[in-house]
């Protein structure tokens, strides 16, 4: 003989499940309770000390800690800011490599660094106690702010010490005439000597050739900065080497 389950059964069953559930949620509760309540503590406090120690005491509280170190990031960056030193720049970009204004942090470190670099040469130190690095960043900078008399001599010093992207600063200069007597030949070899411009090596020289045969036809044709044009009309080939700025 087989029994059924009676109503009662089953009334007692889904009372037990619903005494149950209640009971996990409370105790989960309870748990995260006294998350919650540090959580609001670092946040009225809002200081990268508190935030630091909310997520070493509760790393495993993703939801409150996601909030904790996006907040914590963007104090670790205001910190550097007020700090306003290249230290401070690299430390907060060690440890937030992903932060959203790298870009900006890299640009604010390169700016720090020239300047410190621009105070050394105001204090009379000479070009030629410079690095070939930290000549091409002065090299290139002075171009960007059309020092070309300071871009010559620092660019120069960087291609002798070995740097070998600076070429392409002097090929511009002497193309352009720049700050400097034009010189299509030695254009071409500074062009030659920048790492990846063989082409364009090959370009000017072409153009070059073309003007020794046609007095009338000028390999070069004047375009403001951030210019890379190339016009060939049949006749003349004129080539226009004038990017908006240069990288060391």
């Amino acid at each position: 003989m087989q029994l059924k389950p009676t109503r009662n059964f089953f009334c007692v069953l889904v009372a037990t499940c619903i005494v149950s559930l209640s009971l996990s949620f409370t105790l989960a509760s309870c748990a995260f309770l006294p998350a919650e309540r540090h959580y609001r503590e670092a946040q009225k406090k809002d200081t990268v000390e508190g935030y630091r120690a909310f997520l070493q005491e509760y790393p495993d509280k993703y939801f409150l800690s996601k909030d904790i170190r996006g907040r914590l990031e963007q104090l670790e960056y205001e910190n550097a800011q007020k700090a306003g030193t290249v230290d401070a720049y690299r430390a907060f970009a060690r440890s937030y490599p992903e932060f959203y204004l790298k870009f900006t942090v890299q640009q604010e470190i390169r700016r720090l660094e020239m300047k410190a670099l621009l105070a050394r040469l105001s204090a009379g130190a000479s070009y030629e106690g410079f690095s070939a690095t930290d000549a091409a960043r002065i090299g290139a900078a002075a171009w960007n702010g059309k020092t070309y008399d300071l871009a010559l001599k620092m660019l120069q010093h960087a291609v002798n010490q070995g740097h070998a992207g600076s070429n392409f600063g002097l090929a511009i200069m002497f193309w352009h005439s720049q700050g400097v007597t034009r010189d299509f030949e030695r254009a071409i070899r500074h062009m030659r000597a920048s790492p990846g411009q063989d082409s364009m090596a090959e370009t000017m020289e072409q153009a070059y050739e073309i003007s020794k045969a046609n007095r009338s036809c000028s390999p070069v044709f004047e375009a403001p900065r951030g210019s890379f044009q190339i016009v060939n009309d049949g006749t003349c080939l004129r080539l226009a080497i004038n990017p908006s700025s240069l990288e060391p």
